[in-house]
């Protein structure tokens, strides 16, 4: 059955004869055909936004097509490196959950809702455990469904769960594990910058994953910053990249991994320095140097 909507569906041609008409430079006819087959109209959009008068409908004199697709290409490559970050974050905090968690009720324990703050939370958490295990189908797998009847210990099942899922997992751990493991592997006083700043750090994750955007854009959420590290915000401005960067280092699980993405970072400017605006990720002159500092450094020394 076809529904349509308010305004009808254009064809490739015709969106960029939209575009053109309201003057955006189309340079390369070729170039431009195949950027707006393999990108969507509407996702293009973002990455305009900045470049658009919406008061005229008129795109900024000089604006073309070309830099539009650098910018978006840029982004792509900022997604996939930060995804890349962040899974060596995921797999650190995945291994210090199930260290702690093993060591202080057995690698079964996971599963009693005694261990954890709230039964309720825990439930929900149960659940989904049990549905990534019936539902996986790798090696290591098969072997706890056979061999064990079934029983994973907390250190294989934590390889079964998405970020978000430990994110919430290690949220409802009793107070005195958090704690521990905020010590011991993030050198944090306390463990609620740490809970705050991994489910920030899922939330980006999550972004990254599904091919959403980071340029030009409020992230949705905040991070949470230390006392020294708030200087560079005003007040609730901390939800940019530039302040996801700062979850990240905190939570980074060496410090030669962390000055590695800083180096990448960089040469990804770099590269397209020509067409993108550094302060649509909220970035300073001075930023590397901010984020080398171990001032503001809470990550482990490995």
């Amino acid at each position: 059955m076809r529904i349509d909507f308010v305004k009808p569906p254009l064809s490739f041609e015709d969106q960029l004869s939209l575009l053109s008409d309201r003057g955006l430079l189309i340079i390369d006819q070729e170039e431009a055909l195949e950027t707006i087959k393999s990108v969507n109209y509407y996702r293009l959009r973002g990455y305009y936004i900045h470049l658009y008068d919406s008061n005229s409908e008129r795109f900024i004199q000089g604006t073309t097509l070309h830099k539009i697709r650098m910018i978006h290409d840029f982004d792509i490559h900022l997604l996939h490196l930060t995804a890349k970050y962040l899974m060596r974050i995921e797999i650190a905090f995945k291994t210090q959950i199930a260290y702690c968690h093993a060591h202080n009720y057995g690698g079964l324990g996971y599963l009693h809702p005694d261990n954890f703050k709230s039964r309720q939370a825990h439930d929900a958490f149960y659940s989904i455990c049990m549905s990534a295990i019936v539902d996986s189908r790798d090696v290591f797998s098969k072997h706890f469904k056979t061999k064990y009847n079934g029983n994973f210990p907390v250190w294989s099942a934590v390889e079964l769960l998405s970020m978000t899922c430990i994110s919430k997992m290690y949220s409802n751990m009793l107070d005195k594990d958090a704690a521990f493991i905020a010590k011991e592997f993030y050198k944090s006083t306390s463990f609620i910058p740490v809970k705050a700043n991994i489910f920030c750090l899922s939330v980006l994750r999550n972004i990254c994953a599904h091919g959403g955007r980071i340029y030009g854009r409020k992230l949705p959420f905040k991070t949470s910053l230390s006392k020294k590290d708030k200087q560079y915000f005003e007040e609730n401005q901390n939800d940019t990249y530039f302040a996801a960067m700062f979850a990240m280092k905190y939570l980074s699980p060496s410090s030669l991994e962390w000055e590695q993405y800083i180096q990448d970072l960089e040469f990804l400017l770099l590269k397209y320095q020509e067409f993108i605006d550094y302060s649509l990720l909220d970035l300073r002159d001075d930023w590397k140097n901010i984020m080398l500092s171990r001032s503001s450094s809470v990550v482990s020394k490995k």
